[in-house]
């Protein structure tokens, strides 16, 4: 396929199969599939320019599309940014791939899925237990409360120059070595999918959806937002919501910074759903030990574990007992 024309694109491709629902979610995009492709060499320019087409996309004129699952076809309507979500019964799709699916415009032209959110359907349907974690300064350094320093970082640092925060990937791999599902929740706009996949898949993070905010314009990466206080989150608790509804299987790890809002929304997800939380992790790097330390006592009242480090290897101890694991063994991954 050329990569010098504007192509009807979906980008993400975000799903969840659980037994005989698959919810979906994706944005339809007008862009050129060579913005699709990021090597580690790229220069700073190039990832600049890569970077200013995800924030100045040519938006989609389609109001909706088609899906076929397995020859079943259903029509998804799309809001003015292009985005849909919707879910589907799979009851009679025994054999059901995720590469099966494809998506067409009304003209029956067949839209294109990017390689890197191809395959981002996940089925957890052997998971008892699920781990629900941040994006933004959890497990990638972006600053997220410093627009003076996130923007710089965003625009001259492509996903394989990325940092990671320390420690975060090897807790993790404990995790996903005892049989976690993983979910990502971030407020992030949808704009940064591509980087963020990239950097989990390259870096060797348990991967699993990806949940982002709806897409942004390139005015709006440095405007403030006008909603106020823990309304700007609402989309992460919203997430959360539908994460623990749509897996009623699962207890869920709940893993975020002390950066922005992710100890209170943790904390109102914990008091609604006490006995699905199996535990909060947070990385404590702004030192909020006085609201942090009012949390906990809390949650220890209805029997939710809250844990907070400002390094994350000291979190190893509490994470061994929460999931029955040998501490001196599991240090030695560190």
């Amino acid at each position: 396929m050329s990569g010098s024309k504007r192509k009807t694109v979906l980008l993400p491709q975000v799903g969840l199969k659980v037994k005989d629902k698959l919810y979906l979610e994706g944005q339809v995009l007008n862009l050129k599939t060579k913005h699709l492709t990021v090597r580690h060499k790229d220069s700073f320019w190039k990832n600049m320019k890569m970077l200013y087409r995800f924030y100045a996309p040519k938006s989609t004129k389609l109001e909706s599309i088609t899906i076929d699952l397995d020859g079943e076809k259903h029509q998804l309507f799309l809001d003015r940014k292009g985005f849909f979500r919707s879910n589907f019964a799979i009851n009679n799709h025994s054999s059901f791939s995720p590469q099966s699916i494809r998506y067409f415009q009304p003209d029956e032209q067949e839209i294109y899925v990017s390689g890197v959110s191809q395959n981002d359907i996940f089925d957890f349907s052997n998971c008892e237990t699920g781990v629900i974690s941040d994006i933004d300064d959890t497990v990638l350094v972006t600053y997220a409360t410093n627009a003076l320093r996130r923007i710089p970082n965003i625009l001259s640092r492509n996903a394989y120059k990325r940092k990671e925060v320390q420690y975060m990937r090897e807790l993790y791999s404990i995790m996903r070595d005892t049989g976690c599902a993983f979910f990502y929740v971030s407020n992030s706009e949808m704009n940064l999918y591509l980087l963020i996949k990239l950097f989990l898949q390259h870096n060797g993070f348990p991967l699993g959806p990806i949940y982002l905010k709806e897409y942004k314009r390139l005015k709006h990466l440095i405007k403030k937002s006008k909603k106020q206080g823990v309304m700007k989150y609402a989309h992460k608790f919203e997430r959360i919501t539908f994460l623990l509804q749509a897996e009623p299987q699962m207890k869920f790890v709940l893993i975020g910074d002390s950066g922005q809002q992710d100890p209170f929304i943790y904390y109102r997800v914990a008091i609604r759903y006490p006995d699905r939380i199996k535990g909060i992790i947070i990385r404590n790097f702004n030192r909020d030990d006085n609201r942090l330390n009012f949390y906990k006592k809390k949650l220890e009242e209805i029997g939710v574990p809250f844990m907070f480090y400002q390094n994350m290897k000291e979190a190893t101890e509490e994470v061994c007992e929460l999931f029955g694991l040998d501490y001196e063994t599991t240090l030695s991954s560190f």
